[in-house]
C-alpha cells in the first residue's frame, strides 16, 4: 500500500560547516527513534536558512517528531527537551498516496512559542513600543526590567544607532558621574561592565548594526571619544576589574595624530577622483565610502573596504596598478583607524618608534626574528614572556596617549599569540622538562594578562620551585593549576551568562551568537591552552605516583537510572523521563548534554575547557572521565548488569576519586548535590576549652591552621637543638574566634551572614564578602582578655 509523501520544512542557522538539520521520530521512515536512522535535510543559497526534506511514511495516526543537528552520521543536537515537546503530524489512510505539507516554523521552538512571540510583538506594536528607523528593529520580545542600566542602554542605543553616538554613551557613563546615575550604571560593579563589554563585542562584529543617523562627523571624534574611554577606564581600573577591561581596549578606534587632526582619512577622497577608474566604480567609492566614512564611520566601513579590495585585486580584474597601489594603502589606514592591523606589522611599528622605550628594541627584535624563523614554539613563548614582562614595567612609566593605546594592544595581540604556541606545544610528544617549563610561561603570561593576579602570581612562584625529581610536588602544583583553570572557567561563565543573553535579548543578537559567546570567551583565552598543559602534567604525575587513572572535571553527587551509551550524541533524550546517570564510551567533546543527564562517566581522556567541559560546569553535571582504557572497561563490566538501576555517582577530589552504588534502597532525591568539597574545620575538645591565647608549641594544625602549628614546631626543634633561636610565638585558636563569634549574638549575626555563600553568584559573593569582612572589622567584639595576654608574652 503507498503512503503518504510528507514535506517537512524547518528554519535554522545555528548550523556550523559540516553539519546538517535532521529529522528523527516514531515513523520507520523517520527512523523509529533511531540514531542511526536520522533523515537529513537539504538546503542552498536561495532559501537558506530554510531546510526541507521529503518522506514516504506508512504508518497512520499521529506521528511524532523532532529535529536535531548532525554531523556526519552523528547527533550533536537535540531540539526540544523531553517528550512533551515532541512534534507531532496526524496521518490520515484516507489520503493515501496523497501529500502533506508541514512548515515548523524555527528549529527548537514549537508553533506555541512562535504565537506567544507574535502576539507578544502585536501588543508592542499596539503600544509603540518597537524602534523604528531603517535596518533591524529591536526586538520587542524582551523588555528589561523598568529602571535598569540594559533598559536605559537599549534605549539610547534605539536612538543613538551611529557608532560615534554609541561611543559617546559609554564615555559618558564612564566619565560622568551623573550620567552613570541617571542610567543606574556602576562604574564599580563587574556585572555592568559585563554587560557593556558584550555589547561593545555585538556592536563591533555588526551583531548590533551600525546605522547612519543624519548627522555629520568626520572619524576624528570617534577617535577623541576613544581617547576619553581609555582615560576613564585608567580611572577606574584595578585587580578585579582589569581583565574585563582589557577586553574593552580593542573594540575602540585608534586615536593617532592622524586620526584625530580635523579632516583624517582624506585618501579615499583622492582614490575617489581618479580619472583611472570606470566611472561607476568612481561613483561606487565616492557614496559607499567616501561619504559615509565623513559623516558617520562605522565597523561595517572596514567590511566595505575589504569587499572592494576583493574585487579589484581578483585574477583578471584589469585596473591600473597605481590605483590598486593607492587603494591598498588606505586599506591599511582603515585598518590602523579600526584597531584591526596584524602582530608583525605592530611590532614592527614599535621599533621603527623606539617603543615604549629604547631598553626594548633588542627584546622586540629578538621575538620578531624567532617568530619568522619558526623556531621551536617553547623557544618562541619564552622570548614572547619576556617581551611582555619588558612592556609591562615600560607601561608603567607611560602616560595615558597614542603610545600607550599602541603598546597596550601589541601586549594584547601577543597574548592571542601565545595561545597559538601553547597551542603548538601541547600538540607535540611533551616531556618533563619542557612540561614544566611550558606552564611557567604559561601562567606568567596569565598573570600579565591581569587574570586573577594574585592567584597567578602565587602559582607562579610555586612553579618556579617545582621539579621532575619530586612527583608529588609537581602533582600538589598541577592540580593547583587545574583548579584555577576551572575557577576562571566558572567565574567567566557567571559573569557573563546573564549579560550576555540580556543583552543578546533585548538587541535581537542572532542566538548562535548569543549561545557561543561565553563558550568562546573560555576557549579563546591562553587559560584554555594551559589547562590542556596542566592536565598532561596531572595525567603523568599519577601514573608516576600508582594513583588511579581518573581524572575529576566537576565533584558531586549525582543519583539517577544507570544507562550505558556508545557516545553522548546517541543518547535519545526524547526517551528520557528521569534522571540519568550515564556510563559513556566516547565524546567529541563538542556535544551538548541532555538534560536529563546529571553525571557521566566517560571511558577517554576529555580537556577539561572543552565545550563539554564547560557544558557540564555551567549544568553542574558530575563528570569524571578515565585514563586508562583496561581500568574503564573493568568498571563498566562490574555495573553492566544493573542498566536501569538507580544509582549514586559520588567524583571527589579525594584520594578515592570515584565511587558508585546501588541506590534502590535509598530515597531517590534527584539531580545533583554536594558539587563542592567543603573544608570543615573540627576544633578539638581539649583545645577548645583551653585559655583564649594558647602557646604555639601546643597547638595544632586542626586546632589554629598550619602556620600557626609551623611556628610551634620551629620554636620547639630551637629549644630542643639550640643551634638557632626564634622568638616565643602565641596564638589565638579557632575556638577563640568561634566563641567571639557566638557572644555577638543575634545582632552580630555572622554565621546568618556567612550560611548559604556557596551557592552565591560570583557577584553576589563580592557585596556577601565584603559584608563580612565589614563585620569582623567594625563589629566583632574584642575580648580584652586576649589583647593582655598577647600584651604579656615576654
Amino acid at each position: 500500500m503507498p503512503g503518504i509523501k510528507a514535506e517537512f520544512t524547518v528554519k535554522c542557522s545555528s548550523t556550523k560547516f559540516g553539519e546538517n538539520v535532521g529529522i528523527i521520530g516514531s515513523d520507520g521512515a523517520l527512523g523509529g527513534w533511531k540514531t542511526d536512522g536520522v533523515v537529513k535535510l537539504n538546503t542552498n543559497e536561495s532559501v537558506y536558512p530554510s531546510w526541507s526534506c521529503q518522506v514516504e511514511i506508512q504508518g497512520e495516526g499521529e506521528v511524532e517528531y523532532k529535529y536535531v543537528i548532525v554531523k556526519g552520521n552523528r547527533i550533536k543536537k537535540w531540539e526540544l527537551e523531553g517528550r512533551k515537546n515532541n512534534r507531532t503530524i496526524l496521518i490520515e489512510r484516507t489520503n493515501a498516496g496523497g501529500f502533506v505539507a508541514r512548515d515548523d516554523g524555527e528549529f527548537n521552538k514549537l508553533p506555541s512559542d512562535l504565537e506567544d512571540e507574535a502576539a507578544a510583538v502585536s501588543e508592542e506594536r499596539t503600544n509603540g513600543n518597537v524602534s523604528g528607523g531603517a535596518g533591524r528593529q529591536q526586538s520587542a520580545r524582551y523588555s528589561p526590567g523598568e529602571g535598569t542600566f540594559l533598559s536605559h542602554l537599549q534605549k539610547e542605543s534605539s536612538t543613538s544607532r551611529s557608532w560615534r553616538k554609541r561611543l559617546s554613551y559609554i564615555r559618558a557613563l564612564l566619565s560622568d558621574p551623573n550620567c552613570a546615575a541617571e542610567n543606574s550604571f556602576d562604574p564599580k560593579s563587574l556585572k555592568d561592565l559585563a554587560i557593556v563589554v558584550v555589547y561593545l563585542t555585538f556592536v563591533s562584529s555588526g551583531q548590533i548594526p551600525c546605522e547612519e543617523d543624519g548627522s555629520h562627523y568626520r572619524p576624528n571624534h570617534h577617535a577623541n571619544e576613544a581617547r576619553k574611554i581609555e582615560e576613564a577606564l585608567s580611572r577606574i581600573s584595578n585587580d578585579q576589574n582589569a581583565y574585563l577591561i582589557r577586553k574593552i581596549y580593542p573594540l575602540l578606534p585608534s586615536y593617532r595624530s592622524q586620526f584625530t587632526a580635523s579632516v583624517p582619512l582624506t585618501r579615499i577622497r583622492d582614490i575617489a577622483h581618479r580619472n583611472d577608474i570606470p566611472h561607476e566604480l568612481k561613483q561606487e567609492i565616492k557614496h559607499t565610502l567616501q561619504n559615509k566614512l565623513h559623516r558617520s564611520a562605522g565597523p561595517e566601513d572596514l567590511v566595505t573596504t575589504e569587499n572592494l579590495l576583493k574585487r579589484i585585486t581578483v585574477p583578471g580584474a584589469q585596473y591600473s596598478p597605481s590605483f590598486v597601489s593607492e587603494f591598498q594603502i588606505f586599506h591599511r589606514e582603515l585598518r590602523e583607524f579600526f584597531n584591526a592591523t596584524d602582530l608583525d606589522e605592530n611590532l614592527k611599528e614599535l621599533m621603527q618608534k623606539g617603543e615604549p622605550r629604547k631598553s626594548s628594541f633588542p627584546l622586540l627584535k629578538e621575538f620578531l626574528d624567532l617568530k619568522s624563523a619558526e623556531v621551536r614554539a617553547i623557544v618562541q613563548l619564552e622570548a614572547l614572556v619576556n617581551l611582555r614582562r619588558e612592556i609591562s614595567y615600560a607601561m608603567d612609566d607611560l602616560v595615558p596617549g597614542e603610545v600607550m593605546q599602541r603598546v597596550r594592544l601589541v601586549d594584547i595581540q601577543l597574548e592571542k599569540f601565545s595561545f597559538i604556541l601553547l597551542a603548538g606545544i601541547n600538540s607535540t610528544n611533551l616531556k618533563w622538562a619542557t612540561t614544566l617549563h611550558a606552564m611557567s610561561l604559561g601562567m606568567e603570561s596569565i598573570k600579565l594578562s591581569g587574570i586573577q593576579t594574585v592567584e597567578s602570581g602565587s602559582i607562579l612562584s610555586e612553579l618556579k620551585q617545582v621539579s621532575e625529581s619530586d612527583p608529588p610536588r609537581v602533582k600538589a602544583s598541577a592540580e593547583r593549576c587545574v583548579r584555577f583553570c576551572d575557577d576562571f572557567t566558572k567565574q567567566t561563565a557567571e559573569l557573563f551568562e546573564e549579560s550576555v543573553n540580556v543583552v543578546g535579548e533585548a538587541f535581537n543578537v542572532d542566538q548562535h551568537a548569543v549561545s557561543v559567546f561565553i563558550e568562546a570567551e573560555v576557549r579563546s583565552t591562553i587559560v584554555f591552552q594551559f589547562s590542556r598543559t596542566a592536565s598532561w602534567a596531572m595525567r603523568n604525575v599519577r601514573a608516576v605516583l600508582g594513583q588511579p587513572p581518573w581524572d575529576v572535571l566537576f565533584p558531586g553527587t549525582a543519583t539517577g537510572s544507570l544507562l550505558f551509551a556508545h557516545s553522548i550524541s546517541e543518547i535519545p533524550e526524547h526517551e528520557l523521563q528521569q534522571p540519568r546517570v550515564a556510563v559513556v564510551d566516547r565524546a567529541e567533546g563538542d556535544e551538548d548534554i541532555p538534560h536529563a543527564i546529571k553525571g557521566i562517566v566517560l571511558g577517554h581522556e576529555l580537556p577539561h575547557l572543552s565545550h563539554l567541559g564547560v557544558r557540564a560546569r555551567q549544568a553542574k553535571v558530575v563528570f569524571i572521565n578515565s585514563e586508562d582504557t583496561t581500568t574503564f572497561k573493568d568498571f563498566k563490566k562490574a555495573w553492566t548488569s544493573n542498566s536501569e538501576d538507580w544509582v549514586k555517582l559520588v567524583v571527589s577530589l579525594g584520594v578515592e576519586p570515584l565511587r558508585m552504588e546501588d541506590a534502590a534502597d535509598s530515597s531517590r532525591a534527584e539531580g545533583v548535590s554536594d558539587t563542592h568539597e567543603k573544608v570543615v574545620i573540627d576544633i578539638p575538645e581539649p583545645v577548645a576549652k583551653r585559655a583564649l591565647v594558647v602557646a604555639a608549641t601546643d597547638v595544632s594544625k586542626e586546632s589554629a591552621g598550619t602556620k600557626a602549628s609551623s611556628a610551634g614546631i620551629l620554636e620547639a626543634a630551637a629549644k630542643e637543638h639550640g643551634d638557632f633561636k626564634v622568638p616565643r610565638s602565641v596564638v589565638v585558636p579557632f575556638s577563640s574566634f568561634q566563641r567571639a563569634a557566638q557572644a555577638g549574638g543575634p545582632e552580630l549575626d555572622y554565621f546568618g551572614i556567612l550560611q548559604g555563600f556557596d551557592e552565591l553568584s560570583l557577584a553576589e559573593k563580592e557585596t556577601r564578602a565584603e559584608a563580612v569582612a565589614a563585620t569582623i572589622l567594625y563589629k566583632f567584639p574584642l575580648n580584652q582578655d586576649i589583647v593582655r595576654k598577647i600584651q604579656g608574652v615576654g
